[in-house]
């Protein structure tokens, strides 16, 4: 496997070189800017997956893919015949840290994309020369030159420690192509290979079936900090340096694996049951009523015998309409659904403190971003002190994404006429 990705990476790259390739080391003021596109997906008009893959000790590889139906074909005249093609140019900085101004390398690369035989999506990677024990931040932008669409993505580049995700590739056993996302389907066996760790032997996993709670309510007293937890059992797998080794996660949880059980760094998977990231179950679309009611309200709703039943009882109840109802189950659940996207870390993205603020308040119109640190605004007038929130991230052995809320009783009001606006009947803005 390590050489066919090896002749892969050189053909990439002299594919790269040939096409459009520009490198540069330079400085540029820090930018202080909004990116509040980066969790409102009608702001961006293209939606990559993308991961990082440490190579080696001095590349790594970022991969992307782009859904086809979001790229623009073009009739073109090739060899006299009519071929339908896309151009989409992948360009990415690489910078010492977020948003600071120090421009380490960057690169575009610009693809012509013929439909025939694509399938539904384009996949490719480009190689990025990163020093080893060293972290970075990266800076991914995609363009469709014939649609003038794109969109913008943030990621970490992490080579300090050789256990983290980033050094671990997930490979489906059906068509050995890479998993880009950290929950997986229960029992979809894939394989795991690390070219970083060739000398290892034993791959330790330790699994936990715990599952959390509801974040507290902003104004609560409580921090929202993950709880301690223990592991209900570890298996050891044999570790094939030429091969990798194939697993699956068979029952719904939380797996860490690691090379070295003396440290903490490992690379986290997660079995979320077969429909996540949505929410298709009545068992699974009533616990998000949670927020909508106190924990009398919701235990009424669970004694009615049905879910479902006890859905549509509380939506038509709060609506008083049919119509509205559907709208607000629309806007409510859609809002869950890019939570989970956007927000999972060891909790299911809904169940985080971000999800939290993002299910009852939407997506925030002003976002600032730092390597530690998000501040979301929900206004314009930066007075309104009780509508911006700041969400800290914390040290997780299980997640790089685990933001914890800094909470203050200013929220107590302002949280409470957001839950009264939905209870009424209205999807909640600011001014409601």
């Amino acid at each position: 496997m390590k050489k066919i990705l090896i002749y892969i990476l050189l053909i990439s790259i002299a594919l790269a070189m040939l096409m459009y390739s520009c490198s540069t080391t330079k400085k540029v003021a820090p930018t202080y800017k909004n990116v509040a596109f980066l969790y409102n997906p009608a702001l961006s008009k293209i939606h990559p997956d993308l991961f990082i893959y440490h190579s080696s000790d001095t590349l790594s590889l970022l991969f992307f893919k782009i859904n086809v139906n979001e790229m623009y074909f073009n009739k073109e005249k090739s060899d006299k015949n009519i071929v339908e093609r896309a151009k989409i140019k992948v360009s990415y900085r690489l910078m010492s840290s977020f948003g600071q101004n120090a421009i380490v390398d960057s690169s575009s690369v610009i693809y012509a994309i013929d439909k025939e035989n694509l399938g539904t999506v384009f996949a490719s990677f480009i190689a990025i020369k990163v020093a080893d024990s060293m972290k970075y931040s990266l800076e991914v932008n995609i363009q469709d030159l014939q649609q003038y669409k794109r969109s913008q993505t943030f990621l970490q580049i992490d080579k300090q420690t050789k256990n983290k995700r980033q050094n671990f590739m997930l490979l489906s056993k059906e068509f050995d192509e890479p998993i880009y996302e950290n929950h997986l389907k229960p029992e979809e066996e894939f394989k795991i290979i690390s070219d970083r760790n060739n000398k290892k032997s034993k791959l330790y996993v330790d699994y936990y079936s715990s599952s959390f709670e509801l974040p507290p309510p902003p104004f609560s007293l409580a921090d929202g900090k993950m709880a301690q937890v223990k592991s209900d059992s570890t298996w050891i797998l044999n570790y094939n340096t030429n091969n990798g080794v194939y697993f699956s996660l068979n029952y719904k949880g939380i797996y860490h694996f690691r090379f070295d059980t003396t440290q903490t760094d490992g690379f986290t998977l997660f079995n979320r049951g077969e429909n996540f990231p949505n929410m298709k179950t009545p068992q699974e679309l009533i616990v998000p009523l949670k927020y909508l009611n106190t924990n009398k309200g919701y235990k009424d709703l669970e004694f009615i015998p049905s879910n479902k039943q006890a859905i549509d009882d509380f939506w038509l109840k709060t609506t008083g309409n049919l119509d509205r109802a559907k709208e607000l189950i629309r806007v409510y659940y859609s809002r869950l659904l890019f939570a989970n996207f956007y927000f999972s870390s060891y909790n299911e993205g809904w169940k985080t403190d971000r999800g939290m603020i993002y299910t009852l308040m939407g997506a925030p119109s002003i976002i600032y971003k730092s390597e530690t640190a998000e501040r979301w605004m929900y206004s314009e007038n930066t007075n309104l002190a009780s509508f911006s929130f700041l969400f800290t991230r914390e040290k997780n052995p299980f997640t790089d994404n685990d933001f914890v809320l800094n909470r203050s009783e200013i929220y107590k009001d302002n949280w409470y006429q957001a839950v009264d606006s939905w209870r009424n009947g209205r999807v909640f803005s600011i001014g409601n």
